[in-house]
């Protein structure tokens, strides 16, 4: 065996030597610090949340140059597509045109960039936005209403909008359409009337409606209507009217009612619509959410929604009216129930009659003869000819608006459903 010279060994001394020397400084060193000092805490880095200026200022700097940023309660910084990184969400208007625009801007690489844009008709302009989780779920929901055109008393339409994951769609089985209420407590729809009536965290959207009970006055003696309601809640995959589930959304129209019952200053005739009023609502918690109307005279009932406004019945005609939104001006739907006959129908109307209906059907066993006229009506004539539904639409100039753009045809079909005789 190879022994080793006397300079290895001296250099293997000294290496080793100097290792421990080494070695117990730097431990020697650990403890010291360990003993007289605390071991720092990295600090995460305080990032400032920004406000609606900074939001608005990035939103005008990402989005299309010919759209700037309208400002206000339009402004919203939130996470609405549940990837832990917040979006902006901004209305803005068109330059040198009537349009407005709702726009989410989502951050990239560099800046922001928009992911979705909102549009609405020309002419219309954004008048409420909300984003917030409504349905429970932890993600927030986007909620704007929207009117058609300018004024007050105009109607609006309400959209609700959440990320499934893909891209953004409509929490809505329909269009819901806000009337103008004349209430001087009623400002703002999206902080009054999206609750939580049954406390279990989803809330509920409710549209109010304009009754036909001109009864609430205040100390100027200016009048408006007790409210109507049609409250839709979140089935798990949209908001479907459930009008019937929640009548405690009339506890405060309720309560208003016996103030004016119990005030000396209610008219009479004040008291009888009040009256009316109250009737109606009990007879709706009875009828899932609808409203009966039954006709001894002749032997029928059938049902309708309770925010539809009965008429009245005209005796000239033999027909009873009711409409949708009556005193919405924008947009007024009109059914027409005749107690009336093929002939004298088409005399009073002063139509040709069909030789053939276009659709035969049944309704609760009824045999019902439909006639469509694709320019105004569409008519059903059941038992043999013997009663008649007819259909229209109007618009705000009373002019009839065609078949293919009517809105509340399904709640035609849906009174038809429910028509029956009675003994």
């Amino acid at each position: 065996m190879k022994q080793e010279s006397f300079t290895q060994s001296l250099v293997k001394l000294i290496l080793s030597s100097a290792l421990i020397v080494f070695g117990g400084a730097l431990f020697g060193a650990i403890m010291y610090l360990a003993i007289n000092y605390s071991m720092p805490v990295k600090v995460p880095e305080i990032v400032r949340q920004p406000d609606k200026e900074m939001i608005k200022t990035d939103a005008q700097k990402y989005l299309p140059k010919d759209y700037s940023v309208i400002s206000g309660s339009f402004l919203y910084y939130e996470d609405v597509d549940n990837d832990k990184t917040k979006e902006i969400i901004v209305v803005a208007k068109k330059k040198d045109k009537a349009a407005e625009s709702l726009f989410i801007l989502k951050k990239g690489m560099i800046g922001y960039g928009v992911a979705k844009e909102f549009s609405v008709p020309d002419g219309s302009f954004f008048e409420e936005m909300l984003v917030k989780d409504i349905n429970g779920d932890k993600i927030p929901e986007i909620i704007y209403v929207y009117a058609m055109s300018a004024g007050e008393t105009m109607p609006r339409t309400v959209q609700i909008y959440k990320w499934d994951g893909v891209d953004y769609t409509s929490l809505l089985v329909k269009n819901m359409i806000l009337p103008y209420i004349a209430r001087p407590e009623i400002r703002n729809w999206n902080q009054e009337f999206i609750r939580d009536l049954k406390k279990n965290g989803q809330l509920e959207v409710i549209i109010p409606d304009i009754g036909v009970y001109q009864v609430y006055c205040d100390d100027l003696g200016q009048c408006a209507s007790l409210l109507k309601f049609t409250v839709y809640k979140w089935d798990g995959e949209k908001y479907a009217e459930a009008t019937a589930e929640f009548p405690e959304v009339y506890d405060e129209e309720i309560k208003l009612t016996n103030e004016l019952l119990n005030n000396s200053k209610t008219s009479e005739t004040n008291k009888k619509s009040i009256q009316k009023y109250l009737a109606d609502i009990e007879n709706m918690k009875d009828n899932n959410g609808m409203i009966v109307y039954r006709n001894m005279d002749y032997g029928f009932e059938f049902k309708y929604k309770n925010a539809w406004q009965t008429i009245g019945y005209q005796p000239q005609l033999r027909r009873m009216v009711f409409t949708i939104n009556r005193e919405n001006p924008k947009m007024i739907s009109q059914i027409n129930f005749n107690i009336l006959n093929y002939s004298e129908y088409y005399s009073l109307h002063g139509y040709s009659q069909h030789q053939l209906p276009d659709e035969i059907s049944e309704i609760n066993g009824n045999k019902t003869e439909i006639y469509k006229y694709d320019d105004r009506y569409e008519i059903t004539f059941i038992n043999a000819g013997q009663y008649a539904f007819d259909y229209q639409e109007l618009d705000q100039n009373n002019k009839k608006i065609l078949r293919k753009d009517w809105m509340y045809f399904d709640d035609f079909n849906m009174v038809l459903s429910t028509f029956k005789f009675i003994k």
